[in-house]
């Protein structure tokens, strides 16, 4: 065994870890390819253990029947308590109007909260289609509801129409991305406090965003809510990032960086030991496996001293 072990290692360049994860999954494949043939050899077929149990299937079968009457029963309460509140079409601006509001004019009530969640965190409606990118917002309800809506079709304004008055636009508060905790963070539209911790973490790991492009890299962050962080983060032009020093590091701390990871560290590491001190960027370039924006990724946090 300790033969084969020391052919997979040299052969596959594994560590010791993931060869005991490759004998280990090579074993649970075989045994899934002879599992049929044993099962058959063991347990012959018996004719009488395939005998349907009607009575268990007319218990499972009544238990599927009371589940759809307990749905349909819900979605009808739903449906119902839509229909107790009389709707009726008035001029209105989504920037002012209460959630009741929006339901008086047939807009669904987990919509309309949805709305004034999105206002509560700093969204405003500059035109009548900025109410299309509410999520789950009804492209038919919109176009009934449009002849109503107090905002331009497109324009760039300071401030909004009302029925009775004159209201500026909320001013939007832009912080750096690279100071905020988490209590800033939670402010953005559609970001929690998972979302916000991911963000922090993965700052850290990185060492500071260069850019706010970086951003695209953290899991679970969608088009919106790219959008906002675009819109109130900033970088600060002296910034400079938390560095790792190239010629001084160990393999533990440069395979932590989400830039380099197991492989690129290996090989870099294995390079400098061959070729020496790497000197800058253009060392790097010498090395196949590392694609062009992988080292311009990479030289944001190198430092070659």
């Amino acid at each position: 065994m300790k033969n084969i072990k020391r052919y997979i290692r040299q052969y596959f360049d594994f560590s010791q870890r993931e060869t005991n994860g490759f004998l280990l999954l090579s074993f649970l494949i075989l045994i899934l390819i002879l599992a049929p043939f044993l099962f058959q050899k063991f347990y012959p077929n018996n004719t009488d253990s395939d005998k349907i149990d009607t009575q268990k299937l007319d218990s499972l079968l009544a238990s599927i029947e009371v589940d759809s009457s307990a749905e349909k029963s819900t979605f009808n309460f739903e449906k119902s308590e839509q229909k107790s509140i009389e709707i009726s079409l008035f001029q209105f601006n989504p920037n002012l109007i209460s959630a009741a509001e929006f339901q008086k004019l047939g807009v669904k009530k987990y919509i309309a909260e949805r709305i004034i969640k999105y206002k509560q965190k700093g969204g405003v409606f500059k035109t009548k289609t900025d109410l299309k990118r509410i999520y789950g917002f009804d492209s038919v309800q919109f176009t009934k509801l449009n002849p109503y809506i107090l905002l331009p079709e497109k324009t760039s304004f300071t401030k909004i129409e009302t029925q009775k008055e004159f209201k500026s636009v909320p001013k939007i508060i832009v912080f750096d991305i690279n100071l905020a905790d988490s209590a800033q963070l939670e402010k953005v539209y559609g970001i929690g406090a998972k979302l916000a911790a991911r963000i922090l973490k993965y700052r850290n790991k990185l060492g500071g965003f260069v850019s706010k492009n970086q951003l695209k890299e953290v899991y679970g962050l969608d088009s919106v809510v790219l959008d906002e962080l675009n819109k109130k983060t900033t970088i600060a032009a002296d910034f400079i990032p938390q560095k790792i020093k190239i010629n001084q590091t160990t393999f533990e701390e440069l395979k932590s960086h989400p830039y380099f990871g197991y492989k690129n560290a290996k090989v870099i590491l294995a390079y400098k030991s061959t070729h020496g001190k790497i000197i800058d960027k253009e060392d790097l370039k010498n090395i196949k496996i590392l694609s062009k924006e992988e080292i311009e990724k990479m030289v944001s946090y190198l430092d070659f001293e």
